[in-house]
């Protein structure tokens, strides 16, 4: 297989990155790398199994949790924020809720649906995972 664009790692950052290469570099390969027997693992054991994808407010008042060191979130967060990330998979079909102290969850209380979405679009994509790589 001829390879353009290489990611270490099938966790949901891995999944996420390869996709908007996809998006952004079409008619790359793209190959994700990953030493487990499966995707998304840690994923799946996120907020009990829940997955706390994402806060509610708004995306300035993340910074103030990162204490002197959030100037290196101001390019990435406000390039792709929190609003952006929940539109991703509402677009795809997957609901939201939102929990005490603005915690976003996904309606059904399954981190595997998180999951599901990003493989899903891996597939359409075209986008190769490797599994038990080493």
């Amino acid at each position: 297989m001829n390879v353009d664009i290489i990611i270490a790692g099938a966790g949901p950052a891995g999944l996420f990155a390869a996709i908007q290469a996809a998006e952004n570099n079409i008619n790359k390969n793209i190959l994700i790398l990953e030493k487990n027997h499966s995707a998304g693992k840690k994923l799946l054991i996120s907020g009990s199994g829940q997955c706390n994808l994402t806060h509610a407010g708004d995306i300035s008042n993340f910074f103030d949790h990162y204490g002197n060191n959030f100037n290196f979130l101001l390019g990435p967060l406000y390039t792709f924020d929190n609003k952006m990330l929940m539109q991703f998979f509402k677009n795809r079909g997957l609901k939201f809720r939102k929990a005490r102290g603005g915690k976003i969850f996904p309606d059904s209380n399954k981190a595997s649906d998180i999951l599901d979405v990003l493989i899903k679009e891996c597939n359409k994509k075209n986008i190769k995972i490797n599994l038990n790589y080493s």
